[in-house]
């Protein structure tokens, strides 16, 4: 019997085998292609309805342009000091050769200084600011869309 039904769907529709997951809604379908249904005499809609405005307006909000930014760049800047610390343990393994990662940043802080830890905080700054703000600002601007397509 199921050879029956899914040779029939494959010579009426090929993509009805991937809509239907199971037995009951293969022969559901097949009788839909079979007798041509129209999907608004059934009591559950085969596609859904499209929004009363289609396409949905796109808002730009500034304000989530810039939280987005805001956010992104404080916390890849945090990371920083751990990253300066584990770079220069890789560059320079003779000199960090057993000690843990306090240890090693309490030897970078005492010969290198303080701000040694903040070594490429403005560029990670920068470039997570315009990632996370067109990342979070064009979700929000469009986050109505993938539920119409």
């Amino acid at each position: 019997m199921e050879g029956g039904v899914n040779s029939h769907l494959r010579s009426s529709h090929p993509l009805v085998l991937l809509l239907c997951p199971n037995n009951t809604l293969k022969w559901l379908c097949v009788l839909i292609l079979i007798l041509r249904v129209p999907s608004s005499t059934l009591s559950f809609p085969l596609l859904p309805s499209l929004p009363p405005a289609f396409p949905p307006p796109i808002h730009l909000d500034p304000l989530v342009f810039v939280s987005g930014g805001v956010a992104a760049s404080l916390s890849h800047l945090a990371a920083v000091p751990a990253d300066v610390v584990k770079t220069k343990t890789q560059l320079e393994p003779d000199r960090f050769d057993g000690k843990n990662i306090a240890a090693s940043a309490a030897e970078i802080y005492s010969s290198d200084g303080a701000l040694v830890f903040l070594g490429g905080g403005v560029e990670t700054a920068l470039g997570y600011f315009l990632q996370g703000s067109i990342k979070y600002g064009l979700y929000d601007a469009l986050k109505a869309y993938p539920l119409v397509l």
